[in-house]
């Protein structure tokens, strides 16, 4: 009988080990790169997404998106800024964003450029205002910088953010340091959650994060665990924003413009993706709820000689060509989320488009 229950356990084991290495993200380890002033995944690590489309990132030095060295890029270079859309775990390398236009450019042998994607999740228009200095220090031959908005909310202050700063509200409009991170970036952690994402045991750590809770009198506090039927209503707390009137949006929006012209010579591109189309009683909806800010965020651009591309047309354009929505996955939702690879691939033909003055038709294939 002991040695039934012996195998049983094994094979248990083995079957959460298959379904982690599958089915459950990797492990998210954090250094300081003092070079570039900001918390990086490390170098030379790849990130298996799961849990919203089916991504592989590479990463390399000093945190930059599938791009292993930039010592050896000859061509000027496109900088893509950006939160989680320009991360882009949920696609592999050659469909993010920066690859699709490397691709495109690839095709186009006058005037090169090469996209790298500095992108993390969490980050906000603050962190790229320190950012920005920084990775010009250590990426020669910047010609354009890109910001891609996932929200026209993204260039409003006291949003939720996990970033190094953070843009608020009070007691004046100002990109602030943020000083309560807890990153754990200790040598000692950061072997072994790489350990754990080679073997693929996630579940080891993941386990290990729900249950605990740190330390008290240098005793570890343990999570207590809930055995009892019905629903666990999670306790959320709703984000303090700040007036989002119209003149307190244009004295925002215009704060940022203003900010970020002083953090770089570099000419600035802004992308915004809006979160269209989308499906709603069973239809497809084309009506964007930023529609009205990103107006005002297009007509402060055009006063200061500033880039900016709505991809709202594209994004509707490209649907009703090819019947393929820009956003979402075969795991979740259609149409709703981050973008897939015909989202990224819509994001670099706009932008190569209105830096070379051409036009770049995506196709679903």
């Amino acid at each position: 009988m002991k040695k039934y229950w012996v195998k049983g356990f094994i094979m248990s084991i083995f079957i959460i080990w298959l379904i982690s290495a599958c089915f459950i993200d990797s492990i998210t380890a954090w250094v300081w790169d003092p070079v570039v002033n900001a918390y990086v995944v490390p170098g030379g690590m790849t990130y298996y997404f799961r849990s919203e489309g089916w991504g592989v990132t590479h990463i390399g030095e000093h945190g930059l998106i599938g791009t292993d060295s930039i010592k050896d890029i000859v061509e000027d270079k496109v900088v893509i800024w950006g939160d989680s859309y320009v991360e882009a775990l949920h696609v592999p390398d050659q469909d993010k964003m920066a690859e699709q236009f490397n691709i495109l450019c690839d095709s186009d042998r006058t005037n090169r450029l090469y996209a790298i994607s500095v992108g993390r999740s969490g980050k906000s228009v603050a962190d790229y205002y320190f950012n920005i200095p920084q990775y010009e220090k250590v990426i020669a031959g910047i010609r354009y910088h890109c910001i891609i908005l996932g929200s026209m909310d993204d260039l409003l202050p006291d949003q939720p953010a996990s970033g190094e700063y953070r843009y608020v509200s009070f007691p004046a409009y100002q990109f602030t340091p943020v000083t309560d991170i807890s990153k754990d970036t200790s040598k000692r952690s950061i072997k072994i959650k790489q350990c754990l994402n080679i073997l693929r045991l996630q579940f080891i750590w993941n386990v290990y994060r729900d249950l605990f809770l740190g330390y008290k009198n240098d005793k570890p506090l343990i999570k207590s665990l809930r055995f009892k039927p019905g629903p666990n209503i999670a306790k959320g707390q709703l984000s303090q924003n700040a007036n989002t009137g119209s003149e307190a949006t244009r004295d925002a929006f215009t704060f940022a413009i203003d900010k970020l012209k002083k953090a770089t010579k570099v000419p600035v591109v802004f992308i915004y993706c809006p979160a269209i189309p989308y499906i709603k009683n069973g239809a497809i909806q084309y009506d964007d709820k930023d529609s009205d800010k990103a107006k005002l965020f297009a007509g402060l651009c055009a006063e200061n000689n500033i880039h900016f591309i709505n991809l709202e047309g594209s994004f509707i354009d490209f649907y009703k060509r090819s019947k393929k929505l820009p956003r979402g996955f075969s795991n979740t939702f259609p149409g709703g989320g981050h973008l897939n690879k015909y989202g990224h691939k819509l994001v670099a033909g706009a932008l190569l488009g209105v830096l070379k003055g051409k036009d770049y038709a995506i196709h679903s294939n």
